[in-house]
């Protein structure tokens, strides 16, 4: 019987994997976007992306935006939010990150939001310093 359960938890898990890459598959490495997402105007928005340029910039919308190229090896393009939190993930193949262009990104949120960075090369990440974010 235990086996019998061990084959059904494999199977739920192999279905929940091909209906990630069903999911992502659509992501293509160097893909331009521009996605926007509403976001409460105190939230925080977190962004992950190891490597490349950000440009991170306040506005009046409610709303975080996401505009310009992936990198080259972008494997995964998380943004999603809830209440009170905005995600932005840049996910890289899991291989030498060697070559190819980073990501190339301009990111606005609203004024009064928290943001929080993290990444390898984080050098060329950009604040909007007129502006308090």
């Amino acid at each position: 019987m235990n086996k019998g359960n061990n084959r059904y938890q494999h199977l739920i898990r192999t279905a929940g994997l091909v209906g990630a890459v069903m999911v992502t598959g659509g992501i293509q490495a160097g893909e331009e976007v521009d996605r926007s997402l509403d976001a409460a105007s105190d939230g925080a928005v977190h962004i992950h992306n190891t490597r490349g340029e950000i440009a991170v910039m306040g506005w009046d919308k409610n709303q975080v935006r996401v505009k310009g190229e992936l990198d080259d090896l972008t494997e995964e393009f998380i943004f999603e939010a809830d209440d009170k939190v905005t995600s932005i993930r840049v996910e890289m193949e899991k291989r030498s990150i060697s070559y190819g262009d980073g990501s190339d990104l301009e990111i606005w949120v609203p004024h009064g939001s928290k943001v929080w960075f993290e990444g390898v090369d984080r050098k060329s990440t950009r604040l909007n310093s007129s502006h308090q974010i």
